[in-house]
């Protein structure tokens, strides 16, 4: 007779992404708890200075809870074409609709938040991929901007951002993808993976 199924993890046990030991999230799917059906989620740490860069989710929606500081959160709305911004403190929760282009900013030194996805398998379009990967002649024909000019702004950003800033003058690169069995947060060096398979 087949026991009951596994409903316990503990989040930290599985990096989703990690640009250092104070700014870093942390993944729970169906691969983790397989009865956790059409639900995902990001337990996310953040410090003032950094930001979780402008992407949408183009399978999902997004349910924000603040569990610990600050943080500004900005979404563009497509249908009035306007920016609404939301100051949110701990306790504080916001909805995105599927779709959404939106950005985190933490206003405080520490920041913890918890990230709710409505799929098993939430995909990112990220804001550094679709700078980087167009090229700059469609920025010249679409919106007269030199494309010598385009590719010379975008040149510091190499590889998927998630959490910036982008500073190719330091070592701390971000980290894709990395199981610990260890406390994920210390400063220990992790494994680089291809950040192109991020998801959120």
């Amino acid at each position: 007779m087949a026991g009951s199924p596994n409903l316990k993890f503990n989040t930290q046990g599985n990096v989703l992404f990690r640009r250092n030991a104070d700014n870093v999230g942390y993944e729970t799917n169906v691969s983790q708890i397989p009865s956790l059906e059409g639900v995902a989620s990001t337990d996310l740490y953040m410090t003032k200075g950094n930001i979780r860069e402008p992407h949408w989710h183009p399978n999902s929606a997004e349910y924000d809870y603040v569990i610990e500081g600050e943080l500004e959160f900005v979404i563009f709305d497509p249908v009035y074409k306007q920016l609404q911004k939301y100051h949110l403190k701990a306790r504080d929760v916001l909805f995105i609709p599927q779709g959404y282009w939106h950005w985190i900013t933490p206003l405080t030194d520490k920041t913890h938040i918890l990230v709710v996805f409505n799929n098993n398998e939430p995909t990112t379009v990220a804001g550094s991929d679709i700078l980087r990967f167009t090229p700059g002649e469609v920025f010249d024909l679409a919106y007269g901007i030199p494309a010598e000019d385009y590719e010379e702004l975008v040149s510091p950003i190499t590889s998927t951002v998630v959490i910036g800033p982008v500073n190719p003058e330091t070592d701390d690169t971000l980290k894709v993808g990395t199981d610990t069995d260890n406390d994920p947060r210390s400063d220990e060096d992790t494994d680089d993976k291809d950040s192109k398979k991020c998801k959120k």
